[in-house]
């Protein structure tokens, strides 16, 4: 650009004029790009509000002027004043209140008919507020994509409340009054995705196949979503591609996003598909571990690799020596020894005092908690030679009691049910030998 072109789109100042009907926002996305604060100072605007500052996105800075019109202004006489020498003409709706953009095509037809006999027209663009807000939506993409298309108009989708688009949204149509490119900033990861995207459409075979996948990681998909919802893209390129989300928080994916996904859970992982990655870890880092607390490792891991590796750092680093009585204790997990203990006393002591003042005494000193005592006596007993009908009842009374546990009972209660449960089995084993006797 020529010192003569710099000098005179510095001086050129660019007047937007946002329009909606009330409490769509208009207010709140003016101060979120000028000020970068998400709310609007005051309550509802009354007339017009005209804002001054600058387009910090674009070199050098161009000087502009928001012009913040009243939800009620389509009734009264001064939208014409309101809209005199506008450059760029923003319609805002609440994308959850689908009464919000029915009204916009007043709005739009008005404002049309202000400059029917105008030489110079505006921009006109649509920005749809409140992404955030996109679990409760009203407003469906295809009637966006209709109105935009009948009257020929940009299209913005974003959120006042996160900033979401609206630094691009006004950015890029300040770029297009004044006939500039958006700096590459403002646009690479969205641009980059969009064509990698187009590719891929481009690619596909004739039934609508895409040839290869595409593969976002979480640090990209951040990028992108501070430019554009993510759900935009999904909607977007729906007939042509199929997105793929790998998560491990299935509750923190948006109901929008949910609503259009298939579901799959993976199956935890084989013992045989985890100890070689294991131990190629264990060599190369150097990590001093035996065979037992590889072993105590699987256990406890449930096939999650991730879960390894977590509890494999944390007993390196607190005990340096990786066993099975190291990862237990990292962990806070009984030792096969004090389940033993805890289950030799439940089938052989007859004192009901001296048992529970034992497993109390161990869980205190150990740090147990009676779950973790429940789970593993359950797979214990599986073994022992118990009459049907006697574990049967068994597993129900230790299936009551943690139920009773998970929903915020005492333990000492609850330890004082899973002795008495042993010794109901031990009296109908007595029963049933003499009966059989």
């Amino acid at each position: 650009m020529s010192d003569t072109e710099d000098d005179q789109f510095h001086h050129t100042t660019v007047k937007i004029t946002i329009l909606g009907e009330p409490f769509t926002g208009k207010s709140s996305l003016c101060q979120r790009y000028l000020s970068n604060s998400p709310r609007a100072p005051g309550g509802t605007t009354h007339g017009a509000e005209v804002l001054a500052g600058q387009c910090l996105g674009l070199r050098p800075p161009v000087p502009l002027h928001l012009c913040d019109v009243a939800g009620n202004s389509l009734s009264t006489g001064m939208l014409r004043n309101y809209l005199y020498a506008s450059d760029v003409v923003l319609f805002v709706y609440d994308l959850s209140n689908l009464q919000s953009f029915d009204k916009l095509n007043v709005w739009i037809e008005k404002v049309k008919e202000i400059f029917d006999e105008e030489p110079k027209k505006p921009l006109m663009a649509l920005f749809g507020n409140k992404s955030d807000l996109e679990h409760q939506r009203a407003v469906r993409l295809s009637c966006v994509k209709q109105l935009a298309s009948k009257y020929l108009l940009e299209n913005f989708k974003g959120s006042a409340r996160t900033g979401e688009m609206v630094n691009y949204a006004f950015t890029d149509l300040i770029a297009r009054v004044l006939g500039l490119s958006v700096p590459s900033s403002h646009v690479t990861v969205p641009i980059k995705l969009e064509t990698e995207l187009e590719l891929t459409k481009d690619a596909a075979q004739p039934d609508g196949v895409p040839t290869s996948p595409l593969i976002m990681n979480r640090k990209t998909l951040r990028k992108i979503q501070r430019k554009a919802s993510s759900s935009i893209l999904i909607e977007k390129y729906t007939d042509n591609v199929r997105f793929c989300i790998i998560c491990n928080y299935l509750g923190k994916i948006i109901p929008a996003l949910q609503s259009r996904c298939t579901r799959f859970r993976f199956a935890p992982l084989q013992h045989s598909q985890i100890v070689p990655r294991l131990r190629d870890i264990v060599e190369k880092e150097n990590v001093k571990i035996s065979e037992d607390g590889i072993q105590a490792l699987l256990e406890l891991s449930g096939g999650d690799m991730r879960k390894v590796l977590n509890t494999l750092q944390s007993t390196w680093l607190s005990a340096r020596n990786v066993t099975e009585d190291t990862v237990y204790t990292c962990v806070g997990h009984p030792l096969r020894a004090d389940i033993d203990s805890i289950l030799t006393r439940l089938m052989n002591e007859d004192d009901f005092g001296v048992c529970f003042k034992f497993i109390q005494d161990l869980k205190i000193l150990k740090g147990l908690a009676l779950g973790d005592i429940l789970t593993e006596i359950h797979t214990k007993i599986q073994r022992v030679k118990f009459p049907p009908d006697v574990l049967i009842s068994l597993l129900i009374k230790m299936a009551d009691s943690e139920a009773r546990l998970a929903s915020g009972c005492s333990e000492r209660i609850e330890l004082a049910a899973l002795i008495a449960a042993f010794h109901l089995a031990r009296q109908q084993i007595d029963i049933t030998a003499i009966a059989n006797s």
